[in-house]
């Protein structure tokens, strides 16, 4: 009923008998024979240690010592580190986090929601690039695609920026059926700002983007769609 093993209550009879209600205290199971420390934080192998510790892991470290002919294991050059930090004979040094500055997009915003469902064509056209790796160089897919009328534009340029991207938008022009695109769509690549938000400002075609890649995905499904499909196909 109480999940007791048979010899537990004779062995607490027989204790409480001969040492009364004490031998009914339990006693502490820490063995009597412990390892004792092999290693000394203040001597060679502790400043060994300290010189290395900050800008390397322990597995590293004991690699060095063996070269020295120290041969220890990383376990207790771990042992040596907690040491050396908990008597503040070790300061490491802080790490440097580099920040990176906010982009300034004068141009670019997020997609609206009124915008978000488009029922005209050239109400919202999305762009979108893809990596290309045939037999020779590497080349770079720009695919635009218009989300009500599904006409799509596909150019290959040798590289995939700002210029490159604005050249773009004339090919989208000239090959599109005859409709003023007055929204873009387009991810948080490097190649659709600078000259490529100049050129949409100056046909007065707004530019929206989308700022994770989550978000990228889930906004842009059309051209994500037709760029994956595309690849799938010529592979």
């Amino acid at each position: 009923m109480f999940f007791i093993d048979r010899a537990r209550p004779l062995t607490a009879g027989s204790a409480y008998r001969t040492h009364g209600i004490q031998g009914l205290i339990p006693k502490s199971r820490r063995p009597k024979r412990t390892r004792k420390q092999q290693w000394s934080a203040d001597g060679s192998g502790g400043s060994a240690v300290a010189s290395g510790a900050s800008w390397c892991r322990k597995e590293k470290i004991a690699v060095l010592l063996a070269e020295e002919e120290i041969i220890t294991s990383a376990s207790t050059v771990g042992r040596v580190l907690a040491s050396l930090k908990r008597r503040t004979l070790l300061v490491e040094p802080r790490s440097r986090t580099r920040t990176r500055k906010p982009v300034v997009r004068p141009y670019a915003t997020r997609v609206p929601k009124e915008k978000r469902g488009p029922e005209t064509p050239g109400a919202l056209l999305q762009i979108d690039t893809v990596h290309i790796r045939p037999p020779g160089p590497e080349r770079r897919q720009f695919t635009a695609i218009d989300v009500v009328s599904r006409y799509a534009v596909l150019s290959v340029r040798s590289r995939a920026t700002a210029l490159t991207a604005a050249a773009f938008l004339d090919d989208v022009q000239a090959r599109m059926p005859r409709f003023r695109c007055r929204l873009v769509q387009v991810d948080g690549g490097s190649e659709f700002m600078a000259e490529f938000e100049q050129v949409c400002q100056q046909r007065d075609c707004a530019v929206c983007v989308a700022t994770t890649v989550t978000q990228a995905q889930w906004s842009s499904g059309t051209v994500e769609w037709d760029v994956s499909t595309g690849v799938l196909g010529m592979a």
